[in-house]
């Protein structure tokens, strides 16, 4: 059986209910086809990650100044 349930926010690609499994992501009540949600876990590992860079080089910056 094949139902669909929505529409991808990421690509606007429809996304069905297959056999009684989502083909697809729920993520925060937003619909995503599993390319698209692999995509966004990936920015999102980046965005932290590139986050947590600028946290520690901050800290390496004043402690470095707070010690002149």
């Amino acid at each position: 059986m094949r139902e669909r349930v929505g529409t991808c926010m990421g690509c606007g690609s429809e996304v069905y209910c297959l056999g009684g499994f989502l083909n697809g992501i729920s993520k925060e009540g937003k619909l995503f086809c599993f390319e698209c949600s692999e995509a966004a876990d990936l920015i999102e590992s980046n965005e932290k990650r590139m986050q947590n860079q600028h946290i520690e080089s901050s800290r390496k910056y004043l402690q470095t100044n707070s010690e002149n």
